[in-house]
């Protein structure tokens, strides 16, 4: 982020002094551009790595694919499934606590990202927070209102927290 802010200062201060500075502008942005989408198709290629782990049961490589996807692409278009998977992975590495920082980080880019408000409620089931828990399920059920584990999980929590309320 810090860097395209100072790319597009710099542009902007060639463009304003004259007209050679803008075509080294246009230049300066445009190798940019073309940085920022092979950024995307790399990012793009680490995530099916990460996916293909994911249905190996190899959570630690899947975990390390999706974070060298962050690193490439932290904001880009696709980064909140990045973040989320990456959650589900830390998830089966039962590092709860990290993946609820994840979650959160993939809601902050997509509110409506419904997969990232469920495993945002798993790991916060795994942490015994089962208010949070039934409060991320009841969302991520409004954005994947046919998401069968979220209200397996919903019902889970919910029974768990009346548990604890007795």
């Amino acid at each position: 982020k810090s860097a395209k802010n100072y790319i597009e200062k710099a542009a902007k201060r060639l463009a304003e002094s004259g007209e050679k500075s803008k075509a080294t502008s246009f230049s300066v942005i445009s190798e940019w551009e073309k940085n920022k989408h092979n950024n995307e198709e790399q990012a793009e290629k680490f995530k099916v790595k990460g996916n293909t782990c994911m249905a190996n049961h190899e959570y630690e490589h899947a975990y390390e694919h999706y974070s060298r996807a962050i690193v490439l692409n932290p904001e880009g278009p696709q980064s909140h499934v990045y973040y989320s998977n990456r959650a589900a992975a830390l998830c089966y590495l039962e590092k709860y606590s990290e993946a609820e920082h994840d979650s959160l980080l993939a809601i902050a880019l997509v509110p409506t990202y419904g997969k990232a408000h469920a495993r945002l409620g798993l790991a916060r089931f795994f942490q015994s927070d089962y208010v949070g828990a039934v409060d991320a399920y009841k969302i991520a059920i409004q954005y994947e209102p046919n998401n069968a584990a979220s209200k397996s999980y919903l019902q889970k929590a919910e029974a768990k927290l009346r548990e604890s309320t007795m």
